[in-house]
């Protein structure tokens, strides 16, 4: 492939000769730069192009592409300045696959909350109408219902170099649709710009990724990217910034919501604890009774938005309803393991999503039944978030253990000392580093109907920490401290 076949839908500067060259591969990191390369330079500010090719030994690639100010040779090396570098590597990885996007329609999930369960549930409905489906979201990447990603994969949106030859396999597998969870980092590094989405849903916008957006405002802005690249725009209207959004959207726009009068609205809702919900769904042109046996509140938002989205992709909607009625949650998503004690385990790592959580199942638990809450927060991530969520649980929960999760280059005391600033009474907590023997700890010392809320990770197959990503999994680690306890239970009643 030459040169020019990747920058035809960019402005850039280079001479003829140079955009003639010939290469094989694309590279962006400056650690895995390979032969025979086109290498993207995407941290100007961070370190310059000379300190990586000053070294005689470096492979040179054929030619160099960024966004900044250089000579028209680095090393010996052709540059090319194009306007925006990240935006031009999205670009050249998917015109290297050669993906026709004429044979497939994109949904975009883009909001704090709800991604995956909306990603999901539409994913559902399309296949119940018979569609060949692919699914690009938070931590696992889906072709045909078949897995494809590995159990390290943690991202929402994958980078340019996993995200086309992804969508290219699910074009190569026949795929119709594919429904990809569209982060603010994603929007904001240009990772979908040569994505036109057919469909683009705005769930809702709430505290979280302040170490990288500053503002709430910045945050907001970055989500509002994707009605830019989309034909419809759907939007819960319920939610301050989804309902700003409608307004100042440029693409076609539908609304869904509870309170206010949307163009599709959930009539009469009603939670039924554990149960999950009902409500009637009501259209200009049609109304249906929908009892949804996902939990909670958010869920009836996250149906709403899938049902509105199926049904402008042409599912009838009795399928909708039909399938809706049946489905069951996202893997790591309030998932319930029932024993003597409860344990739900559940993705909530922010604090919108984590007060959501502990609401539903206080409102759900008998009045007599204790909940204990074991969480953490994330390394090298939003910090701001963390004294929030340590006064939600005290608030909240009867009990908060704090553990690590996903520490990464981060000191897990840090993070947990810095949780704990935000709890005021320090009777009600522990702090158990070690996320296996925090949870052990809840299992085995909790009295018979206590209620177990393990939140932030999930259906994660893994923990990230200072050493790097070793296997892990809240399940395995649950069903073990169980078996534990009634190994115990025996012991004591022999």
């Amino acid at each position: 492939m030459k040169i020019k076949d990747i920058l035809s839908s960019q402005k850039h500067v280079a001479p003829k000769r140079v955009l003639e060259l010939d290469f094989k591969k694309i590279s962006y990191k400056k650690e895995k730069i390979e032969q025979d390369s086109v290498y993207f330079h995407l941290n100007p500010k961070k370190y310059s192009i000379g300190s990586i090719f000053e070294n005689e030994e470096q492979i040179k690639p054929v030619a160099i592409i960024g966004d900044g100010d250089e000579s028209e040779e680095i090393f010996g090396i052709p540059y090319i300045k194009t306007e925006n570098a990240r935006a031009a590597l999205s670009h050249a990885y998917s015109a290297f696959c050669g993906i026709d996007y004429s044979s497939l329609k994109f949904i975009g999930i883009t909001g704090t909350n709800g991604k995956t369960t909306t990603a999901h549930l539409i994913n559902e409905i399309l296949k119940s109408e018979g569609k060949r489906t692919g699914v690009i979201g938070t931590g696992k990447i889906e072709i045909l219902g078949e897995t494809v990603s590995s159990f390290d994969y943690s991202m929402t949106t994958p980078d340019p170099d996993v995200l086309f030859p992804s969508i290219k396999r699910m074009q190569a597998d026949g795929c119709e649709y594919v429904i990809m969870e569209v982060s603010s980092h994603a929007l904001s590094f240009e990772k979908v710009c040569p994505i036109t989405f057919d469909i683009g849903i705005f769930t809702n916008l709430s505290h979280e990724h302040l170490d990288f957006h500053i503002t709430m405002e910045e945050y907001y802005k970055s989500k509002l990217k994707l009605f830019g690249r989309c034909k419809l725009g759907i939007f819960n209207i319920d939610d301050e910034y989804g309902r700003r959004a409608y307004t100042e959207a440029p693409c076609k726009k539908e609304s869904v919501g509870v309170l206010w009068d949307a163009d599709a609205v959930a009539k009469e809702p009603k939670l039924k604890g554990f149960s999950g919900s009902s409500y009637l769904y009501r259209e200009k042109d049609f109304i249906f009774k929908m009892n949804l046996p996902l939990v909670g509140a958010h869920n009836i938002y996250n149906s709403l938005c899938a049902i509105k989205a199926a049904v402008a992709s042409g599912c009838r909607p009795c399928v909708a309803k039909r399938t809706l009625e049946k489905v069951a949650p996202p893997d790591g998503r309030f998932f319930v393991i029932d024993d003597e004690i409860s344990v739900i385990i559940d993705y909530a790592h922010t604090p919108a999503a984590m007060e959501n959580t502990l609401k539903i199942i206080n409102t759900a638990k008998k009045a007599e039944q204790k909940l204990i809450c074991v969480f953490g927060c994330g390394g090298e991530r939003d910090k701001a978030k963390r004294p929030l969520m340590g006064s939600i649980g005290e608030r909240l929960a009867d009990f908060v253990i704090l553990t690590e999760d996903n520490s990464r280059g981060e000191d897990a005391i840090n993070i947990l000392n810095e949780i704990a600033s935000g709890i005021s009474d320090k009777s009600k907590t522990a702090t158990i580093p070690k996320r296996t023997d925090a949870i052990e700890n809840a299992v085995l010392n909790a009295d018979k109907g206590t209620v177990i809320a393990i939140l932030g990770k999930g259906a994660e197959k893994y923990n990230i920490d200072s050493k790097g990503i070793r296997a892990y999994s809240d399940e395995d680690t649950v069903r073990k401290a169980l078996l534990r306890r009634k190994e115990l239970t025996r012991r004591n009643e022999g």
